[in-house]
């Protein structure tokens, strides 16, 4: 059986996900991508908080290139869109994987 890009990441592709906004900013400002990460809202206030890249993996999944079916980053796919694993934190399905502060 193949597998879907909605049935790998566990949405319908959409305007509003995170390769969207990643793609628009490759092609309008590519100098924003060097040296990022992608974190959602709420990681990015864990991460001032902790000083730590991490990402819950159902906010992962909302970027589109979020394998929910493995638990990994589909990289072929960020990849095939000229991005990088670089801009893309650990993910955890661990609700407490903000806890161990280091900042």
């Amino acid at each position: 059986m193949k597998l879907t890009l909605t049935s790998k990441s566990g949405l319908h592709s959409s305007f509003k996900q995170g390769l969207s906004k990643l793609l628009w900013i490759q092609e309008t400002q590519p100098e924003a991508l060097e040296g990022s990460v992608w974190l959602s809202v709420s990681s990015f206030v864990a991460y001032l908080l902790t000083g730590r890249f991490a990402e819950e993996e159902t906010l992962a999944a909302r970027t589109f290139v979020y394998r929910m079916d493995k638990r990994v980053w589909n990289l072929p796919l960020i990849q095939h869109f000229g991005l990088d694993e670089s801009h893309f934190s650990n993910c955890s399905c661990n609700r407490n994987f903000h806890r161990n502060r280091t900042a």
